[in-house]
């Protein structure tokens, strides 16, 4: 994960463990003979999902978004950043941003915007070089963010607001809208040509939202009825009422396929995952900053 700012390293894969990952995802032979190097796994990460991003990033053909659908966030696409984007972050309405009439989620609202060049691989500080232009603006907010891979996946969620579909990050909570306090961790996933939103998460969010500490037992049986959908001794995962469900990101989703097994990381990284409207809803509201990445 060097190459996204972060020093923690949770484990190197090997060539060969990289090659039998890769094998188990559907890539064909000959474009596993491609890869040639290990790959390093950060703390907090999924490893089949960060050995596929890697690989398909670098090139490697998949075709297998049938099995995995999740993967297809990969798939590269740089779209564009708007014209009125700057360095200098600016308040603009979502309206202006796309150009046109937005989901009523967002209306009556503005968002700090701007661009930032892709971070170097040696970057140490994530946190002070994305949000350098917001200097003053936010000391006393408490933020969540979330990456984006696809530029143009921004023009979505302002036309059709925030909701259930695909998420990068996994879906170890299920469908929802997946966030976290890490910046590092949202990095990750937005890449050098993606897009970080940042939330004003202070106070948990707006008042009436109900959210739910996943620990545990509990934990254990959610991560695991969704990793495992489909497979042999599969149980469903438990079902929750609240708006938000919380918790810990787990980074060994090939173990938990595999063989069943999960462990409680201890790692420190947090998911905080929007399950209701109420929830889009109020994640749309506290939608405080927009940040393409070039």
């Amino acid at each position: 994960m060097a190459e996204f700012g972060s020093n923690i390293i949770a484990q190197t894969l090997s060539l060969n463990s990289v090659q039998n990952i890769l094998e188990e995802l559907g890539f064909e032979k000959d474009q596993i003979a491609k890869w040639n190097k290990p790959i390093d796994i950060p703390f907090g990460a999924a490893t089949e999902l960060f050995v596929a991003r890697e690989a398909i990033l670098a090139g490697l053909k998949f075709s297998r978004f049938d099995l995995y659908p999740e993967l297809s966030v990969y798939i590269v696409d740089d779209g564009y950043i708007p014209g009125s984007v700057t360095k200098e972050a600016k308040s603009y309405a979502p309206e202006k941003i796309i150009g046109g009439p937005v989901h009523h989620r967002f209306s009556n609202q503005n968002i700090l915007v701007y661009k930032i060049e892709r971070l170097h691989k040696n970057n140490n500080n994530v946190h002070r070089t994305v949000t350098k232009p917001l200097e003053g603006k936010f000391k006393k907010k408490f933020l969540l963010f979330k990456g984006i891979s696809k530029r143009s996946d921004i023009h979505k969620i302002f036309i059709n607001g925030f909701g259930f579909g695909k998420n990068p990050e996994n879906n170890e909570f299920g469908d929802g809208l997946y966030t976290t306090p890490n910046i590092d961790f949202a990095y990750k996933y937005a890449g050098g040509n993606g897009v970080l939103l940042i939330f004003d998460w202070s106070n948990n969010g707006p008042n009436g939202i109900k959210i739910k500490e996943l620990t545990g037992d509990e934990w254990a049986a959610t991560v695991k009825g969704y990793i495992r959908i489909g497979l042999e001794n599969y149980l469903p995962p438990p079902q929750y009422e609240e708006d938000i469900l919380q918790g810990p990101v787990t980074s060994n989703h090939h173990l938990i396929r595999r063989e069943n097994k999960v462990l409680i990381p201890n790692n420190g990284e947090i998911q905080v995952v929007g399950k209701t409207d109420a929830s889009f809803n109020a994640f749309a509201s506290r939608l405080y900053a927009v940040i393409y990445f070039y």
